[in-house]
């Protein structure tokens, strides 16, 4: 059994040393819900590795639960990820700009309202300016 099939099996929720140790330190600070999955996720590897000696890293860790994961709804995840711009030049070249997380599709038309009539002074010119001083 490796290291990480180990770590899934592990009763943290029933190792009470485990949940007073994360009690303690969820007590201490302020976070939104991904920082706090984020830290309970840290807290479980730390636990994991000074109670069985086998060390999992986050790395190893989080691209096993992408690798296992199954693929649910992607047009919402590509949504939410940040892409990197071969990606970006990729979806650009393939045509599915559509695609890329906050791109706005500009038309290429100009306004057909009637410009605003400007109501400041013209500005006076130098040879203007001394006219007018003397």
């Amino acid at each position: 059994m490796s290291a990480l099939d180990q770590l899934r099996a592990y009763d943290f929720e029933g190792d009470q040393d485990f949940e007073r140790g994360l009690q303690s330190i969820l007590a201490r600070t302020d976070m939104d819900a991904s920082a706090k999955e984020q830290l309970v996720l840290k807290a479980k590897l730390f636990f994991f590795t000074k109670k069985t000696g086998l060390t999992v890293t986050m790395e190893e860790y989080l691209n096993s639960q992408k690798t296992n994961a199954p693929e649910t709804n992607t047009e919402a995840q590509s949504a939410t990820k940040e892409l990197s711009f071969a990606e970006i030049k990729h979806l650009i070249e393939t045509n599915r700009a559509d695609e890329i997380p906050n791109n706005k599709t500009i038309p290429d038309i100009v306004h057909s309202t009637l410009p605003s009539v400007s109501a400041a002074k013209p500005r006076s010119k130098p040879w203007e300016a001394a006219n007018d001083s003397k």
